[in-house]
C-alpha cells in the first residue's frame, strides 16, 4: 500500500506492505512486484527543511531520494552530505547560495534553478560541489559582483575529487571592470581539486561571466594540479567582451596534466584562446573531433605550455579548429596526432603554419586519414594503426620526412597525378596504392609489411621487401626489384612497358597481365621484359604493344619473361587475331604468337615472341624417374694384370638446331599483295567486237544504209553498254599463298563518228565514259579479307574500217580508284578511301574473209599495256604499305567465225543480225604486281598463258538506225587448268543518226 506522511515540514511517499494475511500478501507481491525498490520524496520550503530532509533521505532504506522545493529561498553554507543518491528539484522556484563555500558534498542530481548571490564584497556560488558525482540538468549561474572590480563567482564549483556531468546551462556571474583571466571567479565552471572531472554533454552549455569593460571569466577554469579530465559534447564557451573588454577563453588551465576530449564546441570570446595552459610546464592532451573556435580578433585557438610541459594534441574525423595551435618551443616531445575510427582528411600545408612546435607525428585509431596539401615538417610520421593516405584522390598530399610503419598499419598513396616519393619506409607495416595516379618509389625501402595494389600504378624504380599483391584494377610498373612474392589480378607493366623490373621471388598469377611495350622486329628488338628469380605458378595474359617495329623474321625470338626457377605459370598472348588456334599479334608484314622456352635453350622456362610458322608447343610435363635398384656386386678375384689400352676419343654428338619453318607474315600481308591485281581486273581493255557490236555488213545495194559501189557507210551513233564477271585468280606464285576472286560491274557509254572517208576506208573516232566496281575477296593461309573497288573515268577510240575487210582499232583509258581494305582476322578496316588510278592503251587489228554471202572469218590480234598504281599508306599495325609495280602488257590472238543475215520488216525497212564465235588465245608478257609492306617485298603473279571461249550476236533494225549486241565469254589458264578462270557477259545499245 501507499503512505504519505509530513515530518519536520517534509513529506515523504513511499510503498509500503501492512500486516495481511498468506494469501493477501502473495497477491499483493504479485501486484507490487514492480515497485520493490522505493524512492523517497521529500519537500522543502526553507533551509532547515532541506536539510532535514537530506538527514531523513539517509536515514530511510531508499536506494534514492528526491526533494522538492515548495518555495524559494536562500541557502546560507550548511553542508549538505548525503550517503546515497538525492536528487533536489527546484520546481520553478529559485535556491539562492549566499555563500562561496562548498556546502554539498557526495551524490546530487540538480533539476531546476540555481543562483549565486549578488554582492558588493563576496558573491556565492551557483553551487558548490565536492567529493562525490553530480548531474546537472537545471539553470546554475553564478552571483553578480555589485559594482566595479567586484568578480562574479563561479557558477558551479567543483572540488575534493567530485565528478560533475552537465545536461543543463551554467553561466558564471557577471561583473564590472574586473579582470577573471587569472582566477576562476567567474567562470562556469571551476575544477579546483586534482582527479576532478567534467563532462558536458550534448545538450550541456557552460559559459563563463561576463565583464563590463574588464577581462571576462573562462568557460571551464582549471586551476589543479594533476588528473584532470574534460569530456565536452556540447558548448563550452568564453565569457563575451562588453563595453570594450576582453572576452573570456573557452577553456583556462592552470597547471598539472590535463586531458580534453572534444566533440562539441570551444569557443572563446573576443580577443581570447579557445584553450589556454597558463604554467610553462603544464601537461596537456587534447583529442578533437568537433570545433576549437579562438575569439574573434586573437589568431590562436589552442596555447599549449611554453615551457617543459608535453603537449599532445589528436585530431579525429570532424575537427575544425579555427585559429593556430602554439604547442611548446622548447619541449621536443610534442606529440600531433591523427586518430579515430572514421576517415577523414588533414591539410599538411598547415603543419608549421597553423599548428607550431610539434615534434612527433602519429596515426592511431582505425582510420584512413588522407593527407592533403604540402608538408615542408622533415620530421618523420609513425603510422601506429590504421591508414596513412597521402592524397585523397587530387594532385595534392606531400611528405618531407620519413615514414614508420607498425605492424599490421598501412601507409598509403592515392593521387591522380604522377608523385615521387623519395623519402625512406621502414616497419613491419604495409604500403597500399590506392590512387588513379602513378606513384614512384626510387629509394631502397625496408619495410617488411603486406604491399598492396589496388587502383593506379605503382612504380618501384628503388627496391622493396615485400610481398606484394596487384589487385584487379592496379599496375605494377618500374625498373626495381621486389624482394619478395608478386600475387598479380591486375597488370604488370615492367618499366612501364619499357624497362625491366625483377621479382626476386615466385610469380603468382590470378589472371592477371603482364604489359610490355616491344619494338616488334628481329631477335635483337628492344623490349620490356620481367624477370623471375623464382618460381611461377597460375594462369595470366602477356599484351604487347608494338612501338615502332616493323616486324622481321626471328629465330629464338623476343624474351618476354625470364623465368629462372620452374617455370609452371601458363600465359597466352593478347592478341590481335588467332592463327591456328593461337593468339598472334601484327607488326608490319609480319605476326608473332608466344611459345614458352627457347629454341637454343629449350628448356630454359622463359617466355618468346617468334614471328615463325612453327606452332607452339607446350613442353611436356616429365614424371619423376624412379632410380634404379644397383644389385649388390661381389668384390672379384684379383684379375690378371692387363695392359691399359688408351680409348678412342669419341666427339659428342650435339643435335643440330632445327631452324624455323618461315616467318609468320601478318593477315594483312595477302590483301595488300592482291590489291594492284584486282585493280588490273577492272583496268583492263575489251575487244573492238565488245565495245561497239559489228560494223562490217556485206554490201548490198538494195539497202538505203549502205554505201554506194559496195562500201560500207557508217554514221554518227551513241552507245552504252554494261558489263560483268566473276574471276577466281590462283596466282602461279604469291608470296604470301594467296588466291582471290573479283566480282565486276562495269558501266561504259561513248560516241563515235566518222572523220574521214576515202576509197580506201572510213576512219571513225569517239569518247567514252566509264563507272565500275570491283568486290573480291582475299585467301590466303595467313588471313583472308575483302577489297572493295569503285572506280570512274574516261577515254577515246579510234577505228579505222578498211573495204576490204581489214580493221585496226587503238583504244585508251585513264582510271581513277577509291578502296577499302579489310581484313577477316583482325575484324576491322585496315584503309578506308586509299585513291588509286589506271592507264591502259591498247591496239587490235583484224581482217574480215568473206567465206560466202552469209559466212566469214576473222583474224585478229590485240596488244594492251595497263598500269595502276595507289597511294601509299601506313596501317594501324604500323606497316607502310606502297605499290611497286602494277604493270600488265596482255597479247590476244583470235580468230572469230561470222554468220550474217537480213530481211525485210512489215514497215519495209531492213533488219540484219550477225552471230559470232570467237576463240583466243591470251599471255601475259609482264612478271605479276609486286608491292612493298614495310621491309618486305611482295608479288603475286598470275598464269601467263590463258586461252577464251565466247559467243556474241548484233541486231540492227530500223535500217541499222538501231542496233542491240553482247557477248559471253569464258577463259581459263592452261598452265593449271581450271584452276585460274573468268566468265563474263557484255550488252550493249547503239543508236546511229
Amino acid at each position: 500500500m501507499k503512505s504519505s506522511y509530513k515530518r519536520h515540514g517534509m513529506q515523504r511517499t513511499c510503498v509500503r506492505a501492512p500486516q495481511l494475511s498468506a494469501i493477501t500478501l502473495a497477491l499483493v507481491a504479485a501486484n507490487l512486484a514492480p515497485q520493490v525498490a522505493c524512492a523517497g520524496v521529500y519537500t522543502a520550503s526553507n533551509q532547515s527543511e532541506l536539510q532535514a530532509a537530506v538527514v531523513a533521505a539517509n536515514a530511510d532504506a531508499d536506494s534514492s531520494s528526491t526533494i522538492n522545493l515548495t518555495a524559494s529561498f536562500s541557502f546560507t553554507g550548511a553542508t549538505l552530505v548525503t550517503t546515497k543518491s538525492i536528487t533536489i528539484d527546484t520546481q520553478g522556484f529559485v535556491l539562492t547560495s549566499i555563500y562561496s563555500t562548498i556546502p554539498i558534498n557526495s551524490n546530487y542530481t540538480f533539476e531546476g534553478t540555481y543562483v549565486g548571490a549578488a554582492s558588493a564584497t563576496t558573491p556565492g556560488y551557483g553551487l558548490a560541489v565536492g567529493n562525490g558525482v553530480f548531474v546537472n540538468n537545471g539553470t546554475v549561474t553564478g552571483g553578480q559582483g555589485i559594482g566595479s572590480n567586484v568578480s562574479g563567482n563561479t557558477g558551479l564549483a567543483v572540488s575534493t575529487r567530485a565528478t560533475l556531468t552537465n545536461n543543463g546551462t551554467i553561466t558564471g556571474g557577471a561583473a564590472t571592470n574586473f579582470n577573471a583571466s587569472s582566477t576562476g571567479l567567474g567562470s562556469g565552471v571551476s575544477l579546483a581539486s586534482t582527479a576532478s572531472s567534467l563532462v558536458n554533454s550534448g545538450s550541456g552549455v557552460i559559459v563563463g561571466g561576463t565583464s563590463d569593460g574588464g577581462v571576462s571569466a573562462a568557460g571551464v577554469f582549471n586551476g589543479v594540479s594533476v588528473g584532470t579530465s574534460i569530456i565536452n559534447q556540447g558548448l563550452i564557451r568564453g565569457g563575451a567582451a562588453l563595453n570594450g573588454g576582453t572576452g573570456g577563453m573557452g577553456i583556462r588551465l592552470t597547471q598539472g596534466t590535463s586531458t580534453i576530449t572534444n566533440s562539441g564546441l570551444i569557443e572563446a570570446g573576443d580577443g581570447a584562446a579557445a584553450i589556454y595552459m597558463f604554467r610553462p610546464t603544464g601537461n596537456l592532451t587534447i583529442v578533437n573531433s568537433g570545433r576549437i573556435h579562438a575569439g574573434s580578433g586573437y589568431a590562436n585557438a589552442v596555447e599549449f605550455a611554453t615551457g617543459a610541459g608535453l603537449s599532445t594534441l589528436e585530431l579525429q574525423a570532424g575537427s575544425d579548429i579555427r585559429g593556430n595551435v602554439i604547442a611548446s618551443a622548447t619541449n621536443t616531445a610534442d606529440i600531433f596526432r591523427l586518430g579515430g575510427n572514421l576517415d577523414d582528411q588533414f591539410d599538411v600545408s598547415s603543419l608549421g603554419a597553423q599548428y607550431q612546435n610539434f615534434d612527433i607525428f602519429q596515426k592511431t585509431g582505425s582510420s584512413t586519414w588522407s593527407l592533403i596539401g604540402d608538408s615542408t615538417v622533415t620530421a618523420p610520421w609513425n603510422v601506429q594503426q590504421g591508414t596513412l593516405q597521402l592524397g585523397n584522390g587530387g594532385t595534392s598530399g606531400t611528405l618531407a620526412g620519413d615514414v614508420v610503419v607498425d605492424s599490421g598499419a598501412t601507409f598509403a598513396f592515392n593521387r591522380s597525378d604522377t608523385y615521387t616519393f623519395n623519402r625512406q619506409i621502414t616497419g613491419a607495416g604495409g604500403v597500399a596504392q590506392n590512387g588513379s595516379g602513378t606513384t614512384l618509389l626510387t629509394d631502397v625501402y625496408t619495410y617488411t609489411g603486406p604491399t598492396t595494389v589496388n587502383l593506379g600504378t605503382l612504380a618501384i624504380d628503388g627496391s622493396i621487401t615485400s610481398p606484394l599483391t596487384v589487385n584487379a584494377l592496379g599496375t605494377l610498373s618500374g625498373n626495381g626489384t621486389v624482394i619478395g612474392n608478386v600475387s598479380n589480378s591486375g597488370t604488370i607493366t615492367p618499366g612501364g612497358g619499357s624497362g625491366v623490373l625483377t621479382i626476386d621471388g615466385d610469380y603468382i598469377g590470378n589472371g592477371g597481365v603482364v604489359a610490355v611495350n616491344t619494338v616488334l622486329g628481329d631477335d635483337s628488338s628492344a623490349t620490356g621484359r620481367l624477370v623471375i628469380t623464382g618460381d611461377t605458378s597460375g594462369t595470366g595474359t602477356i599484351r604487347v604493344t608494338n612501338v615502332g617495329g616493323l616486324g622481321a623474321p626471328t629465330v629464338e625470338g623476343i624474351k618476354l619473361i625470364d623465368v629462372q626457377g620452374l617455370s609452371n605459370g601458363l600465359f597466352t598472348l593478347a592478341g590481335n587475331y588467332t592463327y591456328q588456334g593461337q593468339p598472334a599479334v601484327v607488326a608490319g608484314a609480319y605476326a608473332y604468337r608466344l611459345y614458352q622456352n627457347g629454341v637454343t635453350a629449350s628448356n630454359d622456362g622463359g617466355w618468346y615472341l617468334r614471328s615463325s610458322l612453327d606452332a607452339p608447343v607446350t613442353p611436356p610435363v616429365t614424371p619423376p624417374v624412379t632410380p634404379p635398384v644397383t644389385p649388390p656386386v661381389t668384390p672379384p678375384v684379383e684379375p690378371p694384370v692387363v695392359p691399359p689400352v688408351t680409348p678412342s676419343v669419341t666427339p659428342p654428338v650435339v643435335p643440330p638446331v632445327t631452324p624455323p619453318s618461315g616467318p609468320l607474315l601478318a593477315p594483312t600481308v595477302a590483301l595488300y599483295e592482291s590489291y594492284s591485281s584486282v585493280l588490273q581486273r577492272f583496268n583492263e581493255l575489251g575487244t573492238l567486237q565488245q565495245r561497239v557490236g559489228n560494223r562490217y555488213w556485206q554490201p548490198d545495194a538494195e539497202l538505203q544504209s549502205e554505201a554506194k559501189d559496195g562500201r560500207p557507210a557508217i554514221g554518227r551513233g551513241a552507245w552504252v553498254r554494261a558489263e560483268g564477271s566473276d574471276s577466281q585468280i590462283d596466282p602461279s606464285s604469291s608470296t604470301s599463298s594467296a588466291n582471290y576472286d573479283v566480282h565486276l560491274w562495269k558501266f561504259e557509254a561513248g560516241f563515235d563518228a566518222p572523220v574521214y572517208e576515202s576509197d580506201a576506208g572510213t576512219l571513225v573516232v569517239g569518247p567514252t565514259l566509264h563507272y565500275g566496281t570491283a568486290n573480291s575477296s582475299v585467301a590466303s593461309k595467313y588471313g583472308d579479307g575483302s577489297i572493295d573497288v569503285t572506280g570512274y573515268g574516261f577515254g577515246g577510240a579510234a577505228t579505222w574500217y578498211g573495204n576490204d575487210g581489214t580493221y585496226v582499232d587503238g583504244q585508251a583509258t585513264v582510271s581513277w580508284y577509291d578502296s577499302d581494305l579489310r581484313s577477316s582476322q583482325l575484324g576491322k578496316k585496315l584503309e578506308n578511301g586509299n585513291r588509286g588510278n589506271g592507264v591502259a592503251v591498247g591496239v587490235e587489228v583484224g581482217h574480215r574473209v568473206a567465206l560466202s554471202q552469209t559466212w566469214s572469218v576473222t583474224p585478229q590480234a590485240q596488244l594492251s599495256w595497263s598500269q595502276v598504281s595507289f597511294d601509299s599508306f601506313r596501317d594501324d599495325y604500323d606497316a607502310k604499305v606502297s605499290d611497286d609495280n602494277g604493270d600488265s602488257l596482255v597479247s590476244r590472238l583470235g580468230v572469230s567465225l561470222d554468220r550474217e543475215t537480213r530481211w525485210i520488216a512489215s514497215n519495209g525497212k531492213t533488219s540484219r543480225s550477225h552471230l559470232y564465235g570467237i576463240t583466243n588465245l591470251y599471255y601475259d608478257f609482264a612478271n605479276g604486281t609486286s608491292a612493298d609492306v614495310s621491309d618486305l617485298h611482295v608479288k603475286s603473279e598470275e598464269q601467263a598463258l590463258w586461252a577464251g571461249l565466247g559467243v556474241g550476236a548484233s541486231l540492227n533494225w530500223d535500217d541499222d538506225r538501231s542496233m542491240l549486241f553482247g557477248e559471253l565469254l569464258g577463259r581459263t589458264s592452261l598452265q593449271d587448268f581450271g584452276d585460274s578462270h573468268s566468265v563474263g557477259a557484255k550488252v550493249g545499245v547503239r543508236v546511229t543518226w
